[in-house]
């Protein structure tokens, strides 16, 4: 879905870290501590954390004052949504075995009623890792276990040294907020998607708290972090925990260390490993340089390439130094309309004039990839009206989740009063999966080089209350996620059996960036990928090297920030033609200098495929930037007889910078301009504003 989606990390007043002294008993016996030579905790008689320290680092405490509460949690009892559990109410039995804190309630109260509801919560500390874990036994009639968040971090103003901390937050790529603790207000979203990961940090590049999921059954989730006076970080789960169920939640873990945040991307990777799976590329795909979005027919009706222009667009794409052509709205109702139904466009020139000009295209050195709806149902649809019901995610009202979106560019009574209306299919839906599936066939029958089914990849879930549906345990929290890994598994296992005109080299694309669902995409077309004050892109960069991902970039031209921001992360550029006005602008060549730019850089890029699309991104690993006004991002590349290092180097300023850069363990023997200029082996004595410099390194030996 063409949109720049982002729920935005919702923005809230930091209700969840708020201080309410009165709430709490007058005393709090009781110290439980656990330690290593690495890390110290301690927690008090209400479960709650009061002290955090790097004993390595020297600094001390870090929790300047603890939460009301140990833990949150929300239930639905009889037929109330909102029973919520106060902790002061509860009565806590804290026993510490060797290097566990185990908190155990046995009948939680609810208005200081107990019930047959008990927790256990488990705090371990092992080799400088805490893993905060709880069980449920739930003999409760009518009570539902909805929500649980534990453990409750808080309140941080330094690391220990006094200085600043940013939060890293894993919003798409990464977010990289700066002096959090003064932050006024919390961010809270989802996860899977739009967060990406289901990590995040405090930092500031000395010390770095990190908190992580460890969730591979990928309960509906949310990552919060509140500041205002301090610093706050949670995870809650949305568990649905039913009567006469037992329940072990995924644990979370938490690492106070000295160092970068690099560590705990490298901890979070290896993890990761455990249950992501590295998928093969097709070559053409591995090499793209960039993607050229086109809108053939809009949503209300403007017909603006037929497919007789497949040819003259991907001209223009060349131009611009891209390889691909994405075509979206290539089918008669025109893009997002009668989702998930779609028929050739008659009117664009028919299903042979299709084929026709895709191979064109083809022959021209380019690729073509088609769209197709992956999580939309239009609720005007004949599929809506006969299969709708049975397909759709509800909520827990039974009804359906819709979302709506709107295309217009110009008219107001098109923006004003004709916003589509869509309802969402729920992954888990089998009928759904294989609807899904057969549109890979009908795809590649016109002989594209491969599909882009959109938002599947990472839009955010939602419990899922249909009866018709197969929720893993029955629980609507893993309703969506579940859904979508084996929506996705069957989609890409098909692109890779289809007979089409390229056969194992048909590439699936997607949108959104998850580092759950990426594992299937070949290239994700993504979503607030652009520049930013507090853009941080290494985030998830670092963690997951093999994901290639587009830079989201909704205009039909491309400026030099946009292509520079691209090459130094390691990004596809991207371009979207999807207005009449985009038509003309782009046929009129309104942005020549830039469209040459793009141009060059793409021949760079080409040039050095080796060293930059198939090598691992590794950030600045063994890189020695003196002049941090330049941006010098590190990929990394080894054959039989050697390993090298490629940096780009990106002057961002409106100034020209000398550059002052060294690898460790590593020589350079050839420097690259994006003109084509080559000195063998110095770097030059400045960098020009919004230009690249490209240094390949070898190994020493």
């Amino acid at each position: 879905m063409k949109r720049l989606i982002i729920l935005f990390l919702i923005f809230v007043s930091s209700p969840m870290f708020a201080q309410n002294n009165d709430s709490l008993p007058i005393t709090v016996p009781n110290i439980y501590r656990l330690e290593d030579d690495q890390l110290c905790l301690e927690v008090d008689g209400l479960g709650r954390l009061i002290h955090l320290e790097n004993k390595l680092s020297g600094k001390g405490n870090i929790i300047l004052q603890p939460t009301n509460e140990a833990f949150k949690m929300v239930c639905k009892k009889d037929e109330n949504w909102e029973t919520v559990i106060v902790p002061k109410q509860q009565t806590y039995k804290i026993t510490k075995i060797e290097n566990t804190i185990r908190i155990v309630i046995d009948h939680i109260k609810i208005n200081n009623t107990p019930t047959d509801l008990a927790l256990t919560m488990n705090i371990t500390l092992k080799d400088g890792t805490l893993h905060f874990g709880a069980e449920f036994d739930n003999q409760e009639n009518d009570l539902t276990v909805v929500e649980f968040c534990y453990p409750r971090i808080s309140v941080i103003k330094s690391l220990g040294n006094g200085k600043k901390f940013d939060l890293l937050l894993p919003l798409q790529m990464g977010r990289r907020i700066p002096n959090f603790a003064d932050y006024k207000g919390s961010f809270v979203n989802t996860y899977p998607g739009p967060l990406s990961m289901q990590w995040m940090a405090l930092t500031d590049d000395e010390e770095t708290l990190y908190v992580s999921g460890r969730d591979s059954e990928f309960y509906t989730t949310t990552l919060s972090a509140g500041a205002g006076n301090g610093a706050g970080l949670t995870i809650t789960r949305f568990l649905f925990v039913k009567p006469e169920e037992k329940r072990v939640t995924p644990e979370t873990i938490l690492q106070l260390y000295s160092g970068s945040w690099h560590r705990a991307a490298q901890e979070y990777r290896t993890w990761a490993s455990s249950w992501r799976t590295n998928r093969t590329k097709p070559d053409w795909v591995r090499d793209m340089v960039g993607y050229f979005l086109v809108i053939n027919k809009q949503q209300y009706g403007d017909e603006m390439w037929a497919y007789e222009t497949l040819p003259k667009l991907y001209d223009l794409a060349k131009n611009h130094g891209f390889d691909t052509l994405g075509l979206f709205g290539w089918y008669q109702g025109g893009h997002d309309n009668t989702y998930p139904d779609i028929q050739v466009g008659q009117t664009l020139g028919g299903a042979e004039k299709l084929r026709e000009n895709i191979k064109k295209v083809q022959q021209n050195g380019g690729h073509v990839t088609l769209y197709v709806q992956g999580h939309l149902i239009d609720v005007t649809s004949d599929f809506y009206k006969r299969y709708g019901s049975q397909v759709e995610g509800k909520s827990h009202w039974g009804s359906p989740y819709f979302e709506h979106y709107n295309k217009s560019s110009q008219s107001e009574f098109l923006r004003l009063f004709t916003n589509k209306v869509f309802s969402t299919a729920c992954p888990s839906s089998s009928f759904w999966q294989d609807r899904m599936v057969q549109n890979v066939d009908f795809v590649a029958g016109f002989g594209a080089d491969g599909m882009l089914v959109d938002q599947i990849g990472g839009m955010p879930p939602k419990p899922c209350f249909n009866n018709e549906h197969q929720h893993p345990k029955d629980c609507p929290g893993l309703s969506y996620v579940s859904g979508r890994i084996a929506l996705l598994n069957k989609m890409w296992n098909r692109t890779r059996e289809v007979d089409g005109v390229r056969g194992k080299d048909f590439a699936f694309l997607t949108e959104n960036i998850t580092d759950i669902y990426s594992q299937f995409a070949d290239l994700l077309h993504g979503i607030d990928t652009t520049p930013g004050t507090t853009a941080f892109p290494e985030m998830f960069r670092y963690c997951f090297p093999e994901t290639m991902i587009t830079i989201r970039n909704p205009s039909p031209f491309i400026s030099e920030t946009f292509v520079n921001y691209a090459i130094t992360y390691g990004l596809v550029m991207e371009m979207e033609i999807r207005y009449r006005n985009d038509c003309e602008y782009i046929l009129q060549d309104r942005s020549a200098s830039q469209r040459e730019y793009a141009a060059k850089i793409g021949m760079l890029r080409r040039q050095y495929r080796n060293v930059l699309g198939h090598a691992r991104f590794v950030d600045e690993e063994s890189l020695d930037n003196g002049n941090r006004n330049i941006k010098c991002k590190a990929f990394e590349s080894e054959t039989q007889s050697e390993k090298r290092i490629a940096v780009v180097l990106w002057n961002p300023t409106d100034k020209p910078q000398t550059p002052k850069l060294t690898v460790k363990g590593y020589k350079p023997i050839e420097i690259a301009t994006v003109d084509g200029k080559f000195v063998t082996p110095e770097l030059p004595t400045t960098i020009a504003p919004q230009h690249i410099v490209l240094a390949i390194y070898a190994k020493d030996q």
